[in-house]
């Protein structure tokens, strides 16, 4: 049940990361139950004019690839850190790496995800711990950013 979890948690970061360098943006996982409990369907939110996909295909360079990586690392982490989120609503006030950097850990020590090789990571919450932001800055300088205010991933190259 996790390795389909994680596949399905996979695709989606791939398929955010690779809609994203066309401008189109998807919403959070989490936004996707508030948006069915609100009534609506995904028919219904999708508008006609919206571009159609297009397959992305295989990095053209290395920053690109960092770029795709990245992405999918802070999706991951996001969608891990909101299925498990406290029952009070609040986000852990703090995170951590394993020791040898290749994975993203909770203050439990349960894991969020990998992460690529060399990525710095920034996370920062509210006051309050009611909202929080992770940011991953690679080696060659692409960076990806989750806001749980916005629900988005969001990624740029230097």
């Amino acid at each position: 049940m996790i390795g389909i979890a994680a596949f399905a948690v996979g695709a989606y970061a791939f398929v955010v990361i690779a809609l994203a360098s066309s401008g189109t943006r998807l919403p959070a996982p989490s936004q996707w139950l508030n948006d069915a409990g609100a009534g609506g369907s995904s028919a219904e939110a999708a508008p006609t004019d919206s571009p159609p996909i297009v397959d992305a295909g295989e990095p053209s360079t290395p920053l690109e690839a960092e770029r795709l990586a990245l992405g999918q690392a802070v999706g991951t982490a996001a969608f891990v850190l909101e299925q498990t989120a406290s029952t009070d609503g609040t986000w852990p006030a703090s995170l951590a790496v394993t020791t040898d950097s290749s994975a993203l850990i909770a203050p439990d020590g349960r894991s969020l995800g990998p992460l690529p090789a060399g990525a710095q990571v920034l996370y920062s919450t509210s006051s309050d711990l009611r909202e929080f932001s992770l940011t991953l800055v690679g080696p060659l300088g692409a960076i990806a950013a989750y806001e749980s205010t916005t629900g988005m991933v969001n990624t740029s190259l230097p």
